[in-house]
């Protein structure tokens, strides 16, 4: 009996899909005794049965050397999967299917050098399971990136961040596909908020949010970068993962024209006092205004001027008590090492924010890494990327990616008339965004400027020279270092036995660390501190 012309393409049809498939697929068919005329009714229907599903996985069985920034996909052809399962190394991989369950794909870059099973199963409505399973193992790549948590904010793990906790990742190269770094850092909180990552060079990526952080919460950070493709051949090879304590909103505000420091913790005044800022008779010299972190702090900072040669008038190197960084460039809050008659009347510091040795000592053990301070009153604006100074940017500029301008939250800028030796009231800014720190003039530690009346009646040059000449005083009367407050440092600040920091010199040197190991170490830094005092009492110089 002859076949009518739609059932053959109906058969035609079926059986590409079951070329397909691999699999045979029955077609039944009833027809009706009709004559030529066609006038008569249908009395049957075909039925087709539902083919029977099909998986495809990829990578392959038995693949070799498969990139690691590939995912692994999972289809179900006529079906829905039932169940995927993938393992590497006794660890199940995360993984999402889609909406309608038909497929399911790895979420995050694939382990370099590592051996996958995947294992999935489908069915459909026809009844029968069908299971699939491949084996494959990703390449070993010759070039690879590492990625850590910035050493400030690692060295805080364990205690409580300020509101203000920027996520600083820095990377052992270049990164060149940043877009594929970046989806692979995941931000989680408690109490969460908008925020977003900005690259600020090629080897740092940052997290900050819109605002502040809300106190008391955690806040962890996932950064999935085994596998991940950061530039032609170059491949990460390990995960990280850090918890990050929010504690009280300790956010402060310093107006250099009222000569007044304003600490709020949760919103409420805890202390306000009077300070003493950057005297103002250069742009080094000026405190800047802007809104600032708290890196870290010290016991004990040597202090020198990176502007000025060793032994020529105006240098110095001495210890700095109680100090909290602000900026790489040398801005801090610290006890004022004298002048105690400046604090709340006027501004004598070379740049830092000095404080009343009570209030020091209360905001240094109070202190968070990444607490909030906000300084007003001056035409200098705080440079952005001179430390933690990423609220300088605007956040639309931040949040968008757009490329940053420097030149807009300056005073990174190359300076080529700048010398060393150019005496201190000179203008050297710093040309190296990646390694200002400790070479602008900004920090303290500048102390010796000339009391009243000489304050009024010398210039710079005239009052660096009265300086240097005190200086050779002091070294004289050096010998009275134990009279002044020793119990009280030993007792109130028993880490003057860990580090002590150098900042700066004309050579460019890094900051330089020392850990006394010894009780003697100990009582030698303290002797520093101590001697400084009584010289600073006992001499009749006009210096400070």
């Amino acid at each position: 009996m002859a076949r009518p012309a739609d059932a053959g393409r109906t058969v035609a049809g079926r059986s590409v899909l079951a070329g397909l498939c691999g699999v045979a697929v029955l077609v039944a068919a009833g027809c009706s005794g009709g004559g030529a005329g066609g006038g008569e009714a249908e009395s049957g229907r075909s039925e087709v049965p539902a083919a029977v599903p099909v998986i495809k996985i990829t990578p392959v069985a038995g693949a070799r050397g498969v990139r690691p920034d590939r995912p692994i996909r999972v289809w179900a052809l006529s079906g829905r999967l039932v169940k995927v399962t993938v393992r590497a190394g006794g660890r199940d991989v995360a993984g999402q299917m889609n909406g309608q369950g038909t497929g399911w794909r790895s979420r995050w870059a694939l382990a370099p050098g590592t051996a996958y099973v995947v294992q999935a199963t489908a069915g459909n409505s026809a009844g029968p399971v069908v299971s699939a399973v491949s084996r494959f193992r990703t390449l070993r790549p010759a070039r690879t990136f590492s990625a850590w948590l910035d050493w400030t904010l690692a060295a805080s793990q364990g205690r409580s961040y300020g509101v203000g906790l920027p996520i600083i990742v820095d990377f052992s190269r270049p990164v060149a596909d940043k877009a594929a770094v970046r989806k692979a850092l995941v931000v989680r909180a408690q109490k969460p908020v908008p925020g977003a990552w900005r690259w600020i060079t090629d080897e740092q990526v940052v997290y900050r949010a819109e605002g502040f952080w809300p106190a008391h919460q955690t806040v962890t950070l996932r950064a999935h970068l085994a596998g991940v493709r950061a530039a032609a051949g170059v491949y990460g090879i390990k995960d990280l993962a850090y918890r990050f304590r929010i504690g009280a909103a300790q956010i402060s505000t310093v107006n250099v024209r009222t000569h007044r420091m304003t600490v709020r913790i949760g919103g409420k005044v805890a202390r306000r006092y009077g300070i003493s800022a950057g005297m103002g008779t250069s742009l080094v010299y000026t405190t800047p205004s802007g809104t600032a972190l708290t890196m870290d702090k010290s016991p004990l900072v040597i202090m020198t001027n990176p502007n000025v040669p060793q032994g020529a008038p105006g240098w110095y190197r001495e210890p700095v008590p109680l100090a909290v960084r602000l900026t790489n460039s040398g801005i801090y809050v610290h006890e004022t090492p004298g002048a105690e008659w400046c604090l709340g009347v006027t501004n004598c510091s070379h740049g830092c924010i000095r404080q009343p040795p009570g209030d020091a000592r209360w905001f240094y053990h109070i202190n968070q890494t990444a607490d909030v301070v906000r300084v007003t009153g001056t035409d200098r604006k705080m440079a952005f990327d001179d430390g933690w100074t990423f609220y300088q940017m605007p956040w639309k500029q931040w949040a968008n990616g757009s490329t940053i301008n420097y030149a807009a939250y300056a005073a990174h800028s190359p300076n080529p008339a700048g010398r060393a030796g150019s005496g201190p009231g000179s203008r050297k800014p710093v040309g190296s965004l990646r390694r200002s720190a400790d070479r602008l003039a900004g920090d303290d530690g500048f102390r010796r400027r000339c009391r009243p009346p000489y304050m009024h009646r010398m210039g710079t040059t005239e009052c660096a020279t009265a300086s240097a000449a005190c200086l050779a005083r002091r070294t004289a009367i050096g010998s009275c270092a134990h009279r002044f407050d020793r119990r009280r440092t030993r007792r109130d600040f028993p880490e003057t036995a860990g580090r002590m920091l150098t900042h700066g010199d004309e050579s460019n040197e890094p900051v330089k660390e020392m850990v006394p190991s010894r009780i003697a170490d100990s009582a030698r830094a303290i002797k520093l501190v101590d001697a400084d005092r009584c010289a600073r009492r006992s001499s009749n110089c006009g210096c400070q």
